[in-house]
């Protein structure tokens, strides 16, 4: 069985959901703009902009790239919907290149053979992916 990981939720991460479900703003509060202003300090950004999910946060991080209809784009089969149906969403096609069963990792000779004149980008990211130094290329 392959394990997608387990959450880390302690009592001060509590406490702040309860204070925002307490709170006025149970979306688009004020604490969105902190939490926004906070990412962009910590990644060394000017800005920042959170979304919803990772669905949506895939759908527009794509969508950005601002890639012409009818491209690929790769990713490993071994992950969530969203990792696929983000390019189908930008008018893409989707593709897969299966991982390296040690790391979980997209193998970067999968990636090599599935490298056509139609392909655009790649989303190499399974949800269990090992990070050992390969990650810097392919995961």
């Amino acid at each position: 069985m392959i394990n997608y990981g387990k959450q880390s939720i302690d009592e001060d991460d509590i406490s702040a959901v309860v204070e925002v479900l307490k709170s006025d703003f149970l979306t688009q509060g004020p604490r969105v703009l902190e939490f926004e202003k906070a990412l962009a300090a910590y990644v060394g950004a000017e800005y920042a902009v959170v979304v919803s999910n990772g669905t949506a946060a895939l759908h527009l991080a794509v969508n950005a790239l601002d890639i012409p209809e009818g491209y690929e784009g790769l990713t490993v089969p071994n992950t969530f919907a969203a990792s696929a149906n983000c390019f189908l969403y930008n008018r893409l096609t989707p593709g897969f290149a299966d991982i390296d069963r040690r790391t979980y990792c997209m193998d970067p000779a999968e990636l090599e053979k599935r490298i056509t004149p139609q392909y655009r980008r790649w989303l190499p990211f399974p949800p269990a992916a090992r990070q050992n130094g390969s990650h810097r290329r392919y995961c």
